[in-house]
């Protein structure tokens, strides 16, 4: 069964406390859990990257109710679509803090329309943003 995935990026409209992110990813791992999406938050102290997995009716909405909330800006949709697999099928919300550098590596990398720019036409993109992410978050790991 297919699984649907989307990656987007964003702008902290403000420095975000320690306390505060605790606070999300506390609500998050709840309400994803109740609608069995997984995912994993990449953050910066002022950028987030994310990826969220599920049933594509609740990443969808989910993904509406983010680009509305007020603590970010510059909402970036990266990557959507369906995928074999869960990339990180044991996480409602997995977490890392990463520097700047590697941020712009990321968002780059798995934005669609530069994937699109510079991919031969044969190869499937879909699988590229999936495999530069898993290969992120192995390094990492």
């Amino acid at each position: 069964m297919l699984v649907y995935s989307l990656i987007y990026c964003s702008a902290a409209c403000q420095t975000l406390s320690a306390e505060l992110l605790q606070a999300v990813l506390h609500r998050s791992r709840a309400y994803n859990a109740a609608r069995r999406i997984t995912g994993l938050l990449l953050c910066t102290d002022q950028q987030f990257l994310q990826l969220l997995e599920g049933q594509r009716h609740e990443v969808l909405y989910l993904f509406r109710r983010i680009a509305r909330d007020p603590r970010h800006t510059q909402v970036r949709l990266l990557h959507q679509g369906p995928q074999p697999q869960r990339l990180c099928p044991d996480w409602q919300m997995g977490y890392a803090l990463i520097n700047s550098p590697e941020y712009h590596w990321l968002s780059t990398c798995l934005d669609a329309q530069w994937r699109a720019s510079i991919v031969p036409p044969h190869y499937n993109t879909d699988q590229l943003a999936a495999e530069v992410f898993t290969d992120f978050v192995a390094g990492r790991a």
